[in-house]
């Protein structure tokens, strides 16, 4: 049962099916890996002030580690849509998880961008 939770939890990164997203992974402004297929989940915030908008974007990147083939570190950056998600520690834990915990082939890696844009029109 395992395994095909696997299975299809790999199928997932495969181009045909349009599921997953490509990026790239930088550390110390160096691409480690580019055009990898990615996963993504994420959580949105909006402080609002006068004069902008701060956005803030949490994202979990999921990255089948044969593609990736590093352990990732705090400050290391996942350029998706010319975005850069800068990789950061979550409360309690580290800068990313075991996705599959028996066989450590996708790794779940926690990720925040930030952004300024302005207010909407009224």
């Amino acid at each position: 049962m395992l395994t095909a939770g696997e299975d299809m939890l790999n199928s997932m990164f495969d181009p045909a099916l349009g599921i997953a997203v490509t990026v790239d992974y930088v550390r110390d402004d160096a691409v480690i890996a580019k055009g990898i297929p990615a996963k993504i989940g994420d959580r949105f915030q909006i402080k609002k002030t006068d004069d902008l908008n701060i956005r803030t974007r949490e994202a979990d990147f999921l990255l089948r580690y044969a593609d990736l083939n590093i352990i990732p570190k705090n400050r290391d950056v996942i350029v998706y849509n010319n975005e850069k998600y800068q990789v950061v520690t979550i409360p309690g834990g580290d800068c990313y998880r075991w996705h599959t915990r028996r066989t450590h082939t996708i790794i779940r890696i926690f990720t925040k961008y930030s952004g300024i844009q302005p207010p909407p029109e009224e």
